[in-house]
């Protein structure tokens, strides 16, 4: 897996929208061993209780190598002590009006397809955001990618730390840079180099 040590902070890996619990732990220590220290832990097909086990599980693991697990739901989950963060939807992004985090050390994330939604991170101090979809991707076909050009536009008006996602390769990290990212987030790319 090309993971320059010193970027490690410039890969985020979202964990591929799965139901095998044992899997997505799998590619969590893995991306962890591999020198990811930042995660998404995406799947809408566990069932609450087994979701949250999951991320206790993955966010104990990762705090031995000083990675963060972020999760989904409500940001009543910033309450748990093991809570490393969470990723918002652009819906709940839009939801909100004040976003509490229990100790200071949790990021906040969102993912941002537009002007509109990049303004609402900033204004509710969102750490960082993903912008999507960059590129045609094979996890989303249905959107309509946003193209560089349009993509180097929001990430400048952006105020915050800006992960490109969609299309992205692991390689095409310093171009990215080039560009104003601050990173490459994404999930079949980094599937297929963890089982390569």
């Amino acid at each position: 897996m090309l993971i320059d040590n010193n970027n490690s902070h410039r890969y985020y890996f979202i964990t591929p929208n799965i139901s095998c619990c044992q899997r997505l732990l799998y590619l969590i220590k893995k991306a962890i061993n591999v020198g990811v220290s930042l995660i998404s832990l995406r799947s809408d097909l566990l069932a609450s209780q087994e979701y949250l086990t999951l991320a206790r599980k993955a966010s104990s693991y990762a705090t031995n190598f000083s990675a963060k697990i972020l999760v989904k739901g409500s940001p009543d989950i910033l309450q748990n002590n093991w809570c490393h963060g969470m990723h918002l939807k652009s819906k709940q992004l839009l939801q909100y009006s004040n976003l509490n985090k229990k100790v200071t050390t949790q990021l906040i994330a969102a993912s941002c397809h537009n002007i509109a939604e990049i303004t609402k991170a900033t204004q509710l101090n969102i750490d960082f955001i993903t912008l999507s979809p960059v590129l045609p991707t094979n996890t989303h076909p249905q959107q309509q990618p946003l193209g560089i050009a349009l993509a180097k536009s929001l990430t400048a008006s952006a105020k915050l730390p800006v992960y490109w996602l969609g299309g992205q390769k692991l390689a095409d990290l310093q171009q990215c840079l080039a560009y104003g990212a601050y990173g490459i987030a994404g999930i079949t790319t980094f599937v297929r180099a963890i089982d390569s």
